[in-house]
């Protein structure tokens, strides 16, 4: 599942009215990189959850996958987002997902699927920054947010988490509960993992080496560019 709902009111002077995912580095969109490297690892289906400029969301994704509209994206966050569509996590097998706005070396998916908790979560323990998610795992209890202070932190999550088979039930219903009692409408859909930490597995998986980028403002994506750019035209860590 990708998370593409939110408009990316940070970075709209270089996204204007379009959505911020599919802001291109290589000729290639975040998008289209994110799926190509999901088929790669073998994730067989993908969702894109949509709101602002929906249309243009579906355009890019085809006949070759899923688009699913979130009418509430401009009054709330994903954790209501998901909690709106928490059918996507029924149906048996592991889930992956992910913010729509992050660039990612193909190896970071590859460390998640291997992970056999039922909570995977993609961290970067170099990286601490201020106004991101950061995590902390202490004896089974997790922390996750941008609440924690950085010196806390084991280090920031990457925004791609898989969750086990065993997992979707507890963590949909949970999603679900927040959501029909009008409960954290600003929060991550992470919020309700601490709560289940005591009832499943969890593992801050290291991205190691690999590089990542989150595209929130401007200079995000500049970042991002300069990270992954390669001037071939796409072929670029999506590829192969």
């Amino acid at each position: 599942m990708l998370l593409c709902a939110g408009s990316g009111t940070r970075a709209r002077d270089v996204t204007g009215d379009v959505p911020k995912c599919l802001l291109e580095i290589d000729a290639v969109s975040l998008l289209a990189r994110a799926r190509a490297q999901l088929a790669r690892a073998g994730v067989r289906d993908s969702v894109v959850v949509a709101g602002f400029e929906w249309r243009q969301l579906a355009s890019a994704v085809g006949p070759t996958g899923t688009v699913r509209v979130w009418d509430g994206w401009e009054t709330a966050n994903n954790l209501w987002t998901l909690g709106a569509n928490v059918d996507l996590l029924e149906g048996g097998g592991d889930r992956v997902i992910l913010f729509g706005d992050v660039v990612f070396d193909p190896g970071i998916l590859d460390a998640l699927l291997d992970s056999p908790a039922d909570v995977a979560l993609a961290v970067d323990g170099s990286s601490r920054l201020e106004g991101t998610m950061r995590v902390r795992l202490r004896d089974g209890a997790l922390e996750i947010g941008n609440r924690l202070a950085p010196a806390e932190a084991d280090g920031n999550f990457v925004g791609i988490l898989k969750l086990s088979e065993r997992a979707c039930a507890p963590v949909a219903a949970e999603l679900a509960r927040r959501f029909a009692e009008g409960r954290d409408r600003d929060d991550y859909y992470t919020a309700v993992l601490p709560d289940l930490a005591h009832t499943l597995s969890i593992e801050c998986v290291s991205v190691g080496g690999n590089r990542w980028a989150e595209v929130d403002t401007p200079a995000d994506y500049a970042r991002a560019r300069s990270i992954f750019e390669t001037g071939r035209g796409g072929a670029g860590p999506c590829a192969g």
